[in-house]
């Protein structure tokens, strides 16, 4: 992974992820806002100015090494009373907050198919585009349109599947315990705080250490790769 890291790839998936995170994070606080939590008006959080969103160490930890904290969108399910649209007032509190967690990961769906349009008409008619650097004499310093372009698919789709693992901290965690039936939701949350970081870290950290028991390097693959397949008709 490090030995293709050059300047070129950098500036492509920190734009790819500058453009999801913000995204991401956005959508967290704007279905929040619209199932009654107030706290994205008061931290200014209703834009998509990145500087908002973005944790920066932790966004610039993963452009690199590949994983790390992207953003932070503190809503608040206790505040979750009295919804803005009318189909949020048939869902419980928990459904709602829910409802604003998924919705991270779905605006990282919306960014790779509005993406993925200008991949496929540029395929048909300039396949070029894809192989010629912006600057000619220095692919290894300025990407392509088309690594830019690929690398929005392929980057924001990667971040709706890795979202969705339901272990720790990741949004998967809070959209899975919404379907739960309410005798399992407190064990489920009970494994959550106790092993949940834990066996994700376990995971990433066996995924470097040995490449051959990758299980969530597997379990983010073979979707991320279906998906981005599906969104580029290939």
């Amino acid at each position: 992974m490090f030995a293709q890291l050059t300047l070129a790839v950098l500036i492509s998936r920190l734009i790819a992820l500058l453009i999801g995170t913000t995204f991401h994070e956005y959508m967290h606080n704007y279905v929040g806002y619209l199932m009654g939590d107030n706290t994205p008006v008061y931290q200014g959080r209703l834009t998509l100015d990145p500087r908002k969103h973005i944790y920066w160490p932790g966004f610039l930890m993963f452009v690199v090494l590949g994983f790390g904290i992207l953003g932070t969108a503190p809503i608040n399910a206790g505040t979750m009373n009295n919804p803005r649209v009318a189909w949020g007032q048939r869902l419980t509190r928990l459904q709602r907050f829910g409802v604003s967690v998924l919705a991270g990961p779905v605006g990282n769906l919306i960014v790779a198919t509005i993406f993925a349009i200008p991949i496929r008409l540029l395929m048909g008619a300039a396949p070029g585009v894809f192989t010629f650097s912006l600057v000619p004499g220095n692919p290894n310093v300025f990407p392509s349109v088309g690594q830019v372009l690929w690398d929005l698919v392929f980057w924001n789709v990667l971040l709706f599947v890795f979202n969705l693992i339901p272990l720790g901290p990741l949004d998967g965690r809070y959209v899975l315990r919404m379907f739960l039936p309410p005798n399992m939701q407190y064990p489920y949350e009970r494994f959550q705080d106790q092993y949940g970081m834990m066996v994700l870290f376990g995971l990433i950290f066996l995924s470097f250490l040995m490449p051959a028991f990758n299980v969530l390097g597997t379990l983010i693959s073979e979707p991320t790769g279906l998906i981005t397949r599906l969104l580029l008709g290939l």
